[in-house]
């Protein structure tokens, strides 16, 4: 509604700007064209003329597309500024063809194209015109108008975001570099001592370590964050170095390391924390926050250090009332539920398999308020459903589903009483943790206590209860059916998730867990072997494509029965189906050593060649990494045969030149004795125990004999005495076995 007269760089820019600050990039970019069609003078008769606004106005539009923070406005932004770059007109779309010569780009156009490139993660288009911009210096000639400006720290600090955005692989080594390479001009420009050079404003700061410690945090590089720690402190001694923030960073950073290799990162993420307990104690740096305790304790719980991890939060309950937290430079935080939760997945984590790891457990629970048994009180507690999660997944990994029941219901009175609050999504997990932990128990009614869990799922989701069961829930109650052998109810089941899906009850349809649990069920029950292998089949084929875990099932299923020549061909299906494509893994060793096992049970004729000639195929196919468990299904073969001199020369030449051998190793040649006619097998048999005992004592803590061993021995040492069986054996006769095996109870 202007008058052109009165169209004035001020308020063209304000205009732009509102567009540019609400990410209007597209919309800023048509109103400054019709701006500069209407500021066209009419003694420009041609058809290209030079822009009537100043920079200001081109950069908002700049601005625009860069807080859109959008890849498709990021080639319109590109675009705009090559053209401002190379002073390429621009075509303004009026019906009559014009264009406008857009002014020379300036510091703020670069840093705005920087800052586009830095949200969005493009760090080879950032790197290359930092570059150009950092080059300009380095040169002994005379500045030219069209040299770009030098950076300045934003421009830096949109390089260092794009390589934390960048998805390269090698983004964090580029940004280690970049900043060395800063270093490396400012020393330059201190040696010279010249005040007035151009180079000043390159030396790293303080803000351009931070932004590459967060590179690193989020790759997980935590040498490289120590490495710039060390930089941080030389370029800014006395005092000036790196913050507390700075620290917390490069903590972080080695917490991402623990996803590849947890102890490595745990030991060096508590010496920086140490190190920074030392600052902060000496006054160079605050106190530490909770967070960066809740980061070691992270790291811990995924190494499993539960001792370590129990240790940091007593050192956070305990300094709540210890007289150095008087002192303000001293304070300590409380720990938070956070801090709970992870030292008891700490516990879950760890190596240590007895009640007593799960006892400690306990015990952090009852601290929060969690009432110990035959408590009737209802005091409050300090818990959340996260943290009795983290109990849940203890007991699941430990198979104590009686404990994890028994909390699962208390949980459920808990809310209902409002000591516990609600959260659907929580109370799901731990539904299926209590799951998983029946999945793993070994009693005789856990697929009945896992349907009856199921079932209540089901009811409460019917009720209103805002949640069904997940396909996980019914997998684990798959699992359970499998390892009780029950096909029918597995086979049901199966059939019942697909209907769900299809109805819409659940999300997902059955996936390869559901049909390997149930093809796991068929081998585990008491089917026929034609009935068990046809419908096993069958479900491989209702998958609708190869999968390798489905294949193991099926090699194994024919392991049972000792179906060696089906097996072979099932392996070399599954090596056509690689070949052509269809599978994207191919045979492992867990496939082979399936074959081996057949061949072992099959009573062809031929069985133990097939088997040997299998054998060597495998040492010969470098992409197959044998393992201990090849070696045994190879033993077998000659164990069930009594083929006594082979057991013995694959055990002693081949299983102990390659592996550390166990108990197996040596009761399948112990029992090779027993099958066989010599009449010294006793001898050997006793022979054998007694070098396995001298390994165990030398250190082979796997090499310790069982109940197994010693029935093969026992079974040994009776092939040429009266008695036919164990079974025949007076007490007495028992007795003199027991002192001569050295064994405490039959």
């Amino acid at each position: 509604q202007m008058p052109p007269e009165q169209i004035s760089n001020r308020s063209c820019s304000a205009v732009l700007q509102g567009y540019g600050a609400l990410g209007m990039g597209k919309e800023a970019e048509d109103a400054l064209l019709k701006i500069e069609w209407m500021l066209k003078s009419p003694l420009e008769e041609g058809p290209i003329a030079s822009s009537s606004l100043d920079v200001a106005c081109y950069n908002s539009i700049l601005h625009g597309y860069c807080k859109a923070s959008k890849r498709e406005d990021m080639h319109s932004a590109v675009k705009l500024f090559q053209a401002m770059k190379t002073e390429t007109p621009i075509e303004i779309n009026t019906g009559s063809s014009f264009f406008v010569i857009p002014p020379m780009p300036d510091i703020i156009s670069y840093a705005s194209l920087l800052n586009c490139y830095g949200k969005l993660g493009m760090a080879s288009e950032a790197e290359k015109l930092i570059n150009s911009m950092m080059s300009v210096g380095t040169t002994t000639r005379k500045p030219l108008e069209t040299d770009p400006p030098e950076p300045t720290i934003a421009c830096y600090i949109s390089t260092m975001q794009a390589f934390e955005n960048s998805f390269d692989r090698d983004a964090p080594a580029r940004a280690l570099a970049l900043l060395q390479r800063l270093e490396s001009i400012g020393q330059d420009s201190e040696n010279k001592r010249d005040k007035r050079s151009r180079r000043s404003n390159r030396m790293p700061n303080r803000i351009i370590y931070n932004y590459a410690l967060r590179c690193m945090s989020k790759h997980g590089r935590g040498e490289e964050a120590e490495k710039i720690l060390n930089m941080f402190n030389k370029a800014h001694p006395n005092c000036n170095g790196p913050d507390i923030y700075a620290y917390a960073l490069a903590l972080r950073a080695w917490e991402r390391v623990g996803k590849i290799n947890p102890k490595m990162a745990a030991e060096r993420a508590e010496k920086l924390f140490i190190e920074m307990k030392n600052l902060s104690s000496e006054g160079y740096l605050p106190p530490l926050e909770l967070s960066s305790y809740n980061t070691l304790l992270g790291i811990f719980a995924r190494a499993g250090l539960a001792y370590k991890a129990e240790c940091l939060l007593h050192e956070l309950e305990v300094s709540k009332s210890s007289e150095w937290n008087q002192v303000e430079s001293f304070r300590a935080p409380e720990p938070n539920q956070m801090s709970y939760n992870l030292v008891i997945k700490a516990i879950s984590r760890s190596n240590e398999k007895n009640s007593v790891t799960v006892e400690r457990a306990w015990n952090i629970l009852y601290r929060l308020g969690y009432p110990k048994k035959g408590d009737t009180s209802r005091t409050p507690m300090q818990l959340s459903i996260d943290t009795l999660n983290s109990m849940l997944k203890l007991l699941s990994k430990r198979g104590l589903a009686a404990e994890a029941e028994s909390l699962l219901n208390a949980m459920d009175d808990f809310i209902v009483e409002g000591r516990l609050k609600r959260n659907i999504a929580a109370l799901l997990s731990s539904y299926e943790a209590t799951l998983e932990a029946l999945g793993r128990c070994k009693t005789i009614d856990a697929a009945k206590r896992a349907e009856e869990l199921v079932t209540r799922m089901e009811v409460v989701g019917e009720l209103g209860g805002e949640f069904q069961p997940s396909l996980l829930a019914y997998n684990t109650l798959l699992n359970c059916y499998a390892n009780a052998g029950m096909a029918g109810k597995s086979e049901a089941l199966l059939e019942r998730i697909n209907q769900m899906h299809e109805a819409g009850r659940i999300s997902s349809p059955p996936d390869i867990v559901s049909f390997g649990s149930t093809i796991k069920a068929i081998a585990n029950s008491g089917k026929s072997q034609e009935n068990a292998v046809a419908r096993a089949e069958a479900l491989a084929k209702s998958v609708g494509h190869g999968n390798e875990v489905i294949y193991a099932l099926r090699l194994k299923l024919l392991a049972k029965w000792g179906l060696g020549e089906e097996a072979e061909r099932l392996l070399a299906k599954m090596k056509e189906e690689y070949g052509s494509g269809n599978l994207k893994n191919g045979p492992s060793v867990v496939h082979y050593t399936c074959v081996l096992n057949a061949w072992a049970k099959s009573d062809d004729e031929n069985a133990v060649s097939r088997a040997e000639a299998l054998f060597r195929s495998m040492t010969e196919n470098n992409e197959i990494d044998l393992d201990l468990a090849a070696y045994h299904g190879m033993m077998l073969n000659y164990s069930l045969r009594g083929q006594v001199e082979k057991a013995e020369t694959f055990l002693f030449d081949d299983i102990m030149a390659t592996h550390k051998p166990n108990r197996n190793s040596f009761t399948m040649l112990i029992d090779a004795y027993a099958r066989c006619s010599s009449k010294d097998v006793g001898e050997k048999a006793m022979k054998t125990l007694n070098k396995m005992r001298e390994l165990h004592a030398a250190g082979n803590k796997e090499l310790a004999p069982d109940d197994v061993t010693y029935a093969s021995v026992i079974r040994c040492k009776m092939k040429n005495g009266k008695l036919s069986s164990i079974r025949d054996m007076t007490e007495f006769e028992k007795f003199l076995m027991m002192r001569e095996l050295q064994i405490e109870s039959w």
